[in-house]
């Protein structure tokens, strides 16, 4: 079954029960009711097509989808600040994709060619959200997101866990958090694709001892910014602004996408691997040069 649209965006006082099956709902209407005996429609709110973000110009070309979907996008655009993106494309779903139903798309992001991780992590908030808010606004569901050739499904057979609350935060949270593990804060982004997403740059003065004894905890701090909004970004710089570790998560209603990179050499003093590494094919790392 379709992931339920159960953000109408009805009043917060109302409890939604959205179904792929609603009885009684007119055209572009999802049942709420606030009790057993309480039976009301709510529409789903349109695309402002006239809005300042909707209409202002992109630097991010965008082909296929409809006048609304094209809007959509152009908002999350905007809400990124200047991504490190060239284009986006809406299309039919590709056949591997399991759950996918007539009238359902596909999102491509390409970003630009040698930016990184923060370009990973841009195009998968950017595919992310344009997947959270099409379900928002009624729009067809994105069944699937694609970067660098590499696609996630969007959708599964199963409801989503409840998605808590996103935190509004600021500057100060993330100044903070970086001096309470020896780090200097150097650029704090607010970022508004939908739900908010924050990209944090900080200066860490010994890199090797800084990854080996802050990275984890340090890590897990900033993703914790963003639980509940689109994603956190963290780059960590030596005194000289040079890249040392980058790493970005990406969140939607049911999906987390995360990569990372570390220089050369510091291997030994990265995260520990995400997954059991596969025996025959994994290489332990020299110790870290702490």
């Amino acid at each position: 079954m379709r992931r339920a649209l159960a953000a109408c965006l009805v009043a917060a006082a109302v409890a939604t029960a959205c179904s792929s099956n609603p009885s009684g709902a007119g055209p572009g209407e999802q049942p709420t009711s606030s009790g057993a005996d309480v039976d009301v429609t709510t529409p789903c709110r349109p695309v402002d097509l006239e809005s300042p973000a909707a209409s202002a110009p992109v630097d991010v070309e965008v082909v296929g989808g409809s006048p609304e979907q094209r809007a959509l996008l152009a908002e999350i655009l905007a809400g990124m600040g200047t991504p490190l993106l060239e284009r986006v494309v809406v299309r039919e779903p590709d056949p591997i994709w399991n759950y996918a139903e007539p009238g359902d798309v596909e999102v491509v992001v390409e970003d630009v060619k040698g930016s990184g991780v923060r370009g990973w992590w841009d195009a998968w908030v950017v595919a992310l959200s344009f997947g959270d808010r099409s379900e928002e606004l009624c729009l067809p569901r994105v069944v699937a997101g694609m970067v660098r050739g590499d696609g996630s499904l969007l959708v599964g057979p199963d409801e989503p866990p409840p998605r808590p609350p996103c935190r509004d935060a600021s500057e100060e949270d993330a100044s903070a958090l970086a001096a309470r593990h020896g780090a200097v804060l150097v650029r704090f982004e607010r970022l508004t694709p939908g739900m908010l997403a924050y990209a944090v740059t900080v200066a860490a003065p010994h890199p090797a001892g800084f990854l080996e004894a802050e990275l984890e905890r340090f890590s897990e701090g900033v993703w914790s910014l963003a639980t509940g909004c689109a994603g956190s970004y963290l780059e960590i710089l030596d005194d000289d602004g040079g890249l040392v570790w980058a790493g970005g998560i990406a969140h939607s209603n049911g999906t987390t996408m995360f990569t990372h990179r570390i220089r050369k050499g510091l291997e030994g003093c990265d995260l520990p691997p995400i997954s059991i590494p596969d025996p025959e094919t994994y290489v332990e790392p020299p110790p870290c040069p702490a």
